[in-house]
């Protein structure tokens, strides 16, 4: 019988410890911001974002449709890029050969393409 007590007293411990741990994952969570550019379709992007299993949403921001990326800004940030690179211009599935993909915190000051 002793050994059950250890046993649920084990798993309980094991569960706390993970639930803080992922509490605190998701506390670091942050975001990337991407402004679509060159005719792309913003829901696009957001489909091929999604497709890699990276949660986002559209924005409209000072008249622009950001794409908003949850993740880890620093450690994602290549990632994201490289995901975004990939997606296609449009929701056909047309390819696209752009400038280069830049978040909105790498634009110039202006903040507009």
């Amino acid at each position: 019988m002793r050994i059950g007590y250890v046993l649920v007293g084990w798993s309980v411990l094991a569960g706390v410890a993970r639930a803080r741990r992922d509490r605190k994952r998701q506390r670091s969570l942050g975001e990337l911001r991407y402004r679509a550019v060159g005719g792309q379709d913003p829901a696009a992007a957001l489909a091929a974002l999604r497709q890699h299993d990276l949660p986002s949403r559209i924005s409209f921001d000072h008249g622009f449709e950001d794409v908003v990326i949850v993740c880890h800004p620093e450690e994602d940030r290549e990632r994201v890029r490289s995901v975004l690179r990939t997606a296609p211009v449009d929701m056909g599935g047309h390819a696209a050969e752009g400038p280069p993909i830049l978040f909105t915190d790498e634009l110039p000051e202006s903040g507009s393409l």
